[in-house]
């Protein structure tokens, strides 16, 4: 377990600020997990708290499991606060979805999108293979 006794990001930015929201809140704790300390201000960098791309991949992990998104490692680079991080997640679309899968009879002819050749191909072959139980 990491000590919570080393130096906090206020020393580097002179004056914490709260997080004002519950996704600040959620995403300060992360900061601060990861960096070893007892709280995090919306406005400390992560990289001049002592963060780097080995830690910020742990705190990338962290996000995607608290906010059920994925976010690139760069984005932590280009929003290295809460508060800019915060706007990134709030500024994400939502992720899409994929179209349900529906049930294709299989005695009906092949409605694949391949080419004709390659669709028949695999209706000839398949037709040689005998029917298993």
């Amino acid at each position: 377990m990491k000590s919570q006794d080393r130096q906090s990001p206020q020393a580097v930015t002179e004056t914490y600020v709260a997080p004002r929201t519950p996704e600040e809140e959620l995403l300060a704790s992360v900061f601060a997990d990861v960096l070893g300390f007892e709280r995090v201000g919306i406005h400390d960098d992560f990289f001049e708290s002592g963060g780097h791309s080995l830690i910020g991949t742990q705190v990338m992990s962290r996000i995607h499991d608290t906010f059920v998104v994925k976010l690139p490692l760069n984005a932590l680079f280009e929003a290295p606060t809460v508060a800019q991080l915060s706007t990134r997640l709030n500024m994400r679309e939502p992720e899409a979805s994929l179209p349900s899968i529906t049930r294709v009879e299989r005695n009906k002819p092949c409605s694949c999108p391949l080419p004709n050749n390659a669709c028949g191909s695999w209706t000839n072959w398949k037709a040689k293979v005998p029917p298993t139980i």
